[in-house]
């Protein structure tokens, strides 16, 4: 498993006397911490070993000599480094001597041996190591960047990727950092260029891709965080090895936009600086994919030079612009220069004055356009007369695509019975990404016959050379048109193939093509550099046809829910509905009791039940954020208005404090704004028993713009939560442990709602918490600041219509369309205690019936009903089948369906308003006010 590197201090110690060594290890062996210890004899050797920066070390424990004043060297490093140091001196009398160095020094301990402070010791590297840490999180984004790029400009080779890896542990504070790049086999493998200290095992090492998060960053070609790797990645090396929980990737692309690389973190529990690791990671890789991507294309030049050598034929390799890069042995022989005399040259200073266009057109050409092209032209040797040659230009790419150099392939005297396209074919069958990459690779003449193809073709399709070389194209692909396929090779469009090789096996490819012409300008064939598919084509079809059943199931659980909800709501709605009513009433208190009873827990299945929901909303994205203009002291005075009885109860102290900087007018979603809140109150008064629970609220302003940073805080002296509890407490169904459950209650979905509502707002939750101590929620969420002024003009433009209204201010005609009894029984109960004699019907075909009759003004409609439903019945009252003078009547549905987007449907059907069961008193009031509001409007108008 990993080691944590709080958990593993890494010491330099710097002592020349054995025996002290010796007590030191013996006083470190009770160190309760994991520590990597190297011994070095003298500060000169240690000096030495920290310039090289091979290894990091958290702490350098150094024992003072007042005879060696190679001391300020080693403490000035160690500040460079960010390495405390520890001085170890053996007697007090020293002291005096050490105050100019205390300054630098971290901590000083006597080794005296007529005392016993060195069993101190352990507790002083702890500590120190532990201040040390917490002083660079407070370091703000752009001086940790600032940091890291300085260290990383003044890097080169190698150590770039470990200094990478190693500063981004140690400045963001956490357990593993990597940065690999991908191998040229579409995607398949990465190798790990560097990882910090604590994955040495990793170092070189060389992975598959698929199951791993890696793939998932360079699949979404962005950063991306992955919370709970060890449960959606339990298999991968990363979860294992290092005992990680979350993920952080990033990838690297080359100037093309093309993945070649990824950063990587990982550490064993949730972050609360992800923004801060966000910012840093995305700042430094530029640099990083600029350093990886002339890594890669250095490693491809030496491997180009090392094949030209292997080469019967005399090969220049020369930059995009002429300048050369390296020769082999027959073209030293041929110009008679060493490579060492032509490395680094121009060719144009081989060629004469008059030939210079020919020369830098024809690179400019392959370095442009990727075109094999031919022509003659005169070199000058070192010794002799110049040299006609025919040179053959060929673009060699790296395998992300980029034209990185030219190999220029010099012949004399071709066989004139060759053919133009032989000869340009058999110079192409001599270069090594022709035969050595895994892409198949088929030239044509200009008959579309097969002249030439790489192994990887041969394999692809399982033919010999004798059975295809020399066939027409419909050898390999039967099912294509002569014309269609001249078409598609003459374009510079990619075009996709199925073919069917030697063996019977269904195979798709996509192919790029290359138009080849001779120093003339006319055509002489083609170059085609292919795809396999197959696989990618069958695992698209797999990921669309399981994306199909994830959303036919989605389907499935979203009727589902749509359903119970229904079914739960309907009887539920009684309960809470009639024990709302007698509560009303003038009962005895035994009987108040029982009622309150019977209410409160009829509250907490509806809460469950309206949790559930939104859990479903949120999961199908549905949930849908809309800002108002609010006040934010307001919000939080309700909420504590809200608990204010049940926190007094408990003897607990509610109390709220905003930040005087913080905007009174702000633009927020103020619904879920408060749920969270709700939820976070909710639970600290239910696990505090005595104390205080108080509600901190600050704002940050953002640099540009009106948005704003809303932080908040919801603090409890309640019994607190465990810290290996602290990583799960915000996913869904989530419980500290079963006995709270049972005591305290609670389904473990609020905290999990809250921490996607959260996210929905552009923000995060976490937790810090102590057993006894209790604990303090922090979340925050993107708002805007406004004037206040908007905010009073939108309260000159409210109703003025009193919260209550009975029949005799608000006297309307009531048609209630209700087919279940109970459901029938309470909503007449309440509307007669109103003041209202409505009328009933059973179904929406009675109350189309009723409205030939008689002239309503509003109409409460259920939506599912026998014989005819609530949405068709509007349809048809819309429609004028009632009468014109019924066409505008208000029609208010009342339902026990809750999902994402039924209200949408009702007021699609022609609905005024929608209110949700179960239904009480206070919603058939506020109803009736919206309702009464319209329909006088309305008559304002007609007269």
């Amino acid at each position: 498993m990993g080691i944590k590197p709080q958990d593993n201090i890494r010491i330099l110690l710097v002592e020349d006397d054995t025996s002290v060594v010796e007590r030191i290890n013996e006083s470190l062996s009770q160190f309760v911490f994991q520590m990597q210890i190297q011994w070095s004899q003298s500060i000169e050797s240690a000096i030495e070993l920290l310039n090289k920066k091979q290894t990091e070390f958290d702490i350098l424990l150094v024992s003072y000599k007042s005879s060696n004043a190679e001391i300020f060297k080693i403490i000035s490093i160690g500040k460079d480094l960010r390495a405390p140091v520890i001085l170890l001196i053996d007697s007090t009398s020293e002291e005096a001597s050490l105050q100019s160095l205390r300054t630098n020094v971290e901590e000083i301990v006597i080794i005296d041996s007529n005392n016993d402070y060195l069993r101190y010791l352990p507790y002083v590297i702890k500590n120190t190591n532990t201040r040390v840490r917490s002083r660079y999180k407070g370091v703000s984004n752009i001086n940790l960047l600032s940091v890291i790029v300085e260290k990383l400009t003044t890097t080169r080779g190698d150590a770039f990727y470990s200094t990478l890896t190693n500063e981004l542990t140690k400045i963001l504070q956490v357990d593993v950092a990597l940065v690999a790049v991908l191998n040229d086999d579409q995607y398949l493998k990465a190798h790990t260029l560097s990882i910090n200290a604590y994955g040495n095992n990793l170092h070189n090492f060389t992975w598959n891709l698929e199951g791993s998060p890696i793939k998932k960053s360079i699949s979404q070609g962005c950063l991306v965080c992955i919370e709970d790797l060890r449960k959606k990645f339990p298999n991968d090396i990363m979860s294992i090895d290092f005992n990680s929980q979350v993920f952080v990737g990033v990838p690297l692309t080359n100037s093309q936009n093309i993945v070649i690389g990824v950063i990587a973190i990982l550490h064993s529990e949730s972050f609360n600086n992800y923004n801060e690791i966000e910012s840093v990671v995305k700042g430094i890789v530029p640099l990083v994919s600029i350093e990886i991507e002339n890594l890669i294309e250095k490693k491809e030049l030496e491997n180009q030079a090392n094949i030209i050598d292997q080469l019967d034929q005399a090969v220049i390799f020369s930059d995009k612009n002429g300048k050369i890069l390296n020769v082999n042995s027959f073209a030293e022989k041929l110009l008679k220069f060493s490579k060492h005399e032509l490395s680094g040259q121009m060719l144009s200073a081989f060629c004469d004055d008059d030939q210079l266009g020919l020369l830098n057109n024809s690179l400019l050409e392959t370095a442009t356009n990727a075109k094999v092209i031919s022509y003659d032209i005169k070199l000058k040797p070192k010794i002799g007369e110049k040299l006609k040659l025919n040179i053959k230009q060929y673009p060699n790419k790296n395998y992300f695509g980029n034209i990185v150099s030219i190999s220029l392939v010099i012949t004399s005297g071709l066989n004139p019975m060759l053919s133009k396209f032989d000869a340009n074919s058999k110079l192409t069958n001599n270069s090594y990404h022709f035969n050595h990459t895994q892409l198949p690779i088929i030239e044509y003449n200009s008959n579309i016959e097969i002249v030439n193809w790489n192994p990887s073709a041969r394999s692809l399709f399982g033919y010999l050379d004798a059975d295809s070389i020399g066939s027409k194209f419909t050898k390999l692909f039967n099912n294509e048109n002569t014309i269609s396929f001249v078409e598609k090779l003459a374009s510079s469009k990619s075009f996709q193939t199925n073919s069917i090789t030697n063996n019977g096996t269904n195979i798709i490819c996509n192919w790029y093509s290359t138009p080849l012409h001779d120093p003339n300008g006319e055509l002489i064939g083609y170059s085609t550099i292919g795809q396999d598919i197959t696989l990618k084509t069958k695992n698209d079809q797999a990921l669309r046809d399981s994306m199909e059943s994830a959303i036919a199931d989605n389907q499935a659980k979203s009727n589902f829910l749509a359903i119970m909800s229904h079914e739960i709501r309907t009887p539920m709605n009684s309960i809470i509905g009639f024990s709302d009513l007698l509560l009303d009433e003038d009962l005895n208190p035994y009987q108040q009791d029982c009622m309150q009873i019977v209410k409160n827990n009829s509250r907490q299945l509806l809460e469950l039940l309206n949790n559930i929901l939104d859990i479903s909303k949120i999961e199908s994205g549905r949930l849908a954020i809309i800002k108002n203009v609010e006040e934010i002291e307001n919000l939080i005075a309700q909420v504590v208005d809200t608990f204010w009885i049940s926190a007094q109860s408990k003897g607990v102290n509610l109390t709220f404090e905003i930040d005087p900087s913080t905007p009174k007018t702000i633009k927020i979603d103020i619904v879920e704004l408060r749920q969270i809140l709700i939820n976070l109150v909710s639970n600290a008064i239910k696990f505090t028993d005595s104390g205080e629970v108080k509600i901190s609220v600050s704002a940050k302003r953002e640099i540009v713009g009106n948005e704003l940073r809303l932080n908040f805080s919801v603090a409890d002296t309640g019994i607190g939560i465990p810290l290996e509890k602290t990583n799960t407490l915000f996913e869904l169904y989530s419980q500290v442990s079963h006995s709270m459950e049972k005591r305290y209650g609670g389904t473990g979905l609020g905290l999990a709602i809250c921490k996607k509502l959260c996210n929905l707002m552009s923000g995060d939750i976490w937790v810090e918490s102590k057993i006894g101590l209790g604990s303090t929620f922090y979340f925050y969420i993107m708002a805007e600041a406004v004037d206040e002024n908007i905010l009073h003009e939108n309260k000159k433009n409210e109703s003025k219509y009193p919260f209550i209204i009975l029949s005799d201010s608000c006297p309307m005609k009531i048609l209630l369309v209700e087919d279940e009894y109970n459901n029938q029984k309470l909503l007449n109960n309440i509307l007669t205690r109103l003041g209202y004699n409505a009328d009933l019907a059973n179904n929406g075909k009675e109350a189309l019936d009723k409205l030939s009759l008689k002239n309503y003004n509003l109409i409460l409609m259920d939506l599912q009903m026998p014989v005819m439903d609530g949405l068709t019945a509007t349809k048809e009252i819309r429609c004028g089948n009632c009468g014109n003078n019924n066409k505008d009547i208000y029609i208010a549905a009342s339902t026990a369906y809750a999902m994402a987007g039924d209200r949408e449907r009702c007021l699609e059907a022609g609905m005024s308003d929608y209110i949700s069961k179960p239904i009480l008193k206070k919603d058939i009031i506020k109803l009736l006010n919206r309702a009464f509001e319209k329909i006088s409007i309305k008559a304002g108008s007609d007269q």
